[in-house]
């Protein structure tokens, strides 16, 4: 769930800003709720950190048990926040996390079940600043390994409290002791929080709606473990948009790129990215309320039109691409 993990270093991208300037009434209003332009900013700084970092580790196991092996990895920490009763969000925020300190660290895969279990222990006291106790941790552990097992992934037979008190540690150090890192669901909350403030409210069943089916497809696309090699920002701002669209809220003429000519593949993408064929409502003709609902969201994710139909261009070109292998 974008959290999505990349085969190698994000291509270098200029920092991102808004060609609208956000009024000082809506800042005021922003703040309190941690969607500042500062904390986007801050944000972004990271996030650019983050893509030029190394490419996860091959650990020599072949390509298909790795990719298994990332799969039941997501399964396993997903899993355990759901017992935990965490929300959707630290799903993102643990993933991310995953991938990071695989990408930076590159642990020996076979401490790989520790280190799940101790990110979950380190998003739950991030979360509810609650400790999971190492003990506990290690005991859950032991599903992670008979489920590597069960796929002919050998590991260690069993996870000690020792060895996630390590694993802590070292994943911290990865982080420089920073876990704040922005997730999809980070960016995606940030919107709409943003959209609702623009709004004054107006319009927020069909928000929450795009919102909703936003972190659905990217938990249903996540755990597929597919390598989408896009930061979490432009996977928000594509899904963001494409819903938008499926919502009848903007037409697919609105989001169209330069680089697609022709309205009917620009169509024909848009279509192939959809996970509920069902929930669309998709519309190529013009609507009176296009402007005003552009000039929201540029204001709402910080970006200008260009940007915005560039990661709904890219967005949907990579859920296309695992679309038909993922059941909602």
């Amino acid at each position: 769930m974008g959290e999505h993990f990349g085969a190698g270093p994000r291509k270098a991208r200029a920092k991102r800003t808004c060609d609208m300037e956000i009024p000082e009434k809506l800042v005021e209003e922003f703040d309190p709720l941690g969607v500042s332009p500062e904390q986007f900013e801050e944000w972004e700084d990271k996030e650019i950190q983050a893509e030029s970092l190394p490419e996860l580790p091959v650990y020599g196991i072949g390509e298909a048990s790795q990719a298994v092996m990332l799969v039941l990895m997501l399964r396993f920490m997903n899993k355990l926040l759901s017992a935990l009763g965490e929300q959707p969000g630290a799903c993102f925020k643990a993933q991310r996390i995953l991938e990071i300190y695989m990408r930076k660290a590159k642990p020996d895969f076979q401490v790989l079940p520790a280190a799940c279990a101790a990110i979950v222990g380190l998003v739950r006291k991030f979360n509810c600043d609650t400790m999971v106790p190492p003990a506990h941790l290690a005991v859950e552990a032991s599903q992670l390994v008979k489920w590597l097992l069960q796929a002919g992934i050998e590991t260690v037979f069993a996870v000690t409290a020792e060895q996630i008190k390590e694993q802590e540690m070292l994943v911290l150090a990865a982080l420089d002791w920073d876990l704040a890192v922005p997730d999809m669901h980070n960016w995606l909350r940030a919107t709409l929080e943003r959209f609702l403030g623009l709004t004054q409210g107006r319009g927020e069943e069909s928000f929450q709606w795009v919102f909703k089916r936003c972190v659905h497809e990217a938990m249903q696309i996540g755990m597929s473990g597919t390598d989408l090699a896009l930061s979490p920002r432009v996977l928000a701002n594509g899904s963001f948009c494409l819903n938008l669209v499926a919502a009848g809220l903007l037409t697919l003429d609105d989001l169209r790129p330069d680089t697609v000519d022709d309205p009917l593949e620009w169509e024909r993408i848009f279509v192939a990215s959809r996970l509920q064929k069902g929930a669309n409502g998709a519309t190529t003709k013009s609507s009176p309320h296009s402007k005003s609902m552009l000039a929201a969201l540029k204001l709402a994710t910080g970006c200008t039109t260009e940007m915005l139909k560039d990661d709904a261009h890219l967005t949907a070109l990579a859920f296309g691409t695992v679309v038909m292998h993922v059941s909602v």
